[in-house]
């Protein structure tokens, strides 16, 4: 099942050609301005997920901290 599963995921160059040309098809012009914000967006995740981990890292380094002076 999960071999069938990442077959079924894998994405090959055929693939990769006819989703850009369906997506300048659609998209038009305003492909760049979608790729852009799609750019930003993934940045911001990205930074968002490394301020929560800072966060739970600094929990747990203070949550042992505590323990071992208690």
């Amino acid at each position: 099942m999960n071999q069938l599963l990442i077959g079924f995921l894998a994405i090959g160059p055929t693939e990769m050609i006819a989703f850009l040309v369906v997506g300048f098809l659609v998209l038009g012009k305003r492909l760049p301005e979608v790729g852009r914000s799609l750019g930003k967006t993934l940045v911001r995740f990205r930074r968002e997920m490394c301020s929560i981990q800072e966060d739970v890292a600094g929990n747990v380094v203070g949550e042992l901290t505590e323990n071992e002076k208690g």
